[in-house]
């Protein structure tokens, strides 16, 4: 079940693929990598260069804030479950979200497993400034850190009353022991493509 309880919740799912000096999986530099409004997302979510936090693009989201419309979404989900849990270089995840103008922003992971979709959450980082801020959720956060649906972010603010955007980037899946290099980048995005799809879970 979704936590709908004021502010803009943004799914985002990300799919375990080393490619890089770092676990890096979203940057969107080629596009929306497959990502789709959820709830409350009229427009679909899309890359921009506007602002980014690696390289040149970013994912855009934009919700109308006002009484009854404090949340929105947007998702990818795994083609099937993911257990990130069992690899014991696991740490958790990490991406980096940009606030708009306006105070209080609060921001967390949250992710779905089960035939159910049974709602998990992370900490909540609160009382963050407009501009870019790091959001974290560590394994020893998660229960269980097995048969993961998909993986989201939930951004909260429960004082707007007008459209506001928010940024995404730098989505990644955080290990103890760095990996090596391993292909592409053009093949990473590609790989991304193929395990991306765009189901809708069940209310």
């Amino acid at each position: 079940m979704k936590n709908r309880v004021g502010g803009l919740a943004v799914t985002v799912v990300l799919l375990a693929i080393r490619v890089s000096a770092e676990p890096l999986i979203f940057d969107f530099e080629t596009g929306a990598d497959g990502w789709v409004a959820d709830w409350g997302v009229k427009d679909p979510p899309r890359a921009t260069t506007d602002r980014s936090r690696l390289n040149t693009s970013s994912l855009l989201f934009e919700h109308e804030f006002g009484k009854k419309e404090e949340t929105a979404g947007v998702h990818v989900v795994f083609p099937e479950p993911q257990d990130f849990g069992t690899n014991r270089s696991f740490e958790g995840f990490s991406a980096w979200v940009c606030f708009p103008q306006g105070s209080e922003w609060e921001a967390q992971f949250y992710y779905h497993t089960g035939t159910q979709w049974t709602w998990h959450e992370g900490p909540g980082h609160k009382n963050l400034s407009p501009g870019w801020h790091q959001i974290i959720l560590k394994k020893k956060q998660m229960d269980p850190a097995t048969g993961l649906l998909d993986l989201g972010i939930q951004v909260k603010n429960f004082k707007l009353n007008h459209k506001a955007s928010v940024l995404i980037d730098r989505v990644e899946v955080l290990y103890s022991d760095t990996p090596r290099a391993v292909g592409s980048a053009s093949s990473a995005r590609a790989a991304r493509r193929a395990l991306a799809t765009t189901q809708t879970p069940p209310r």
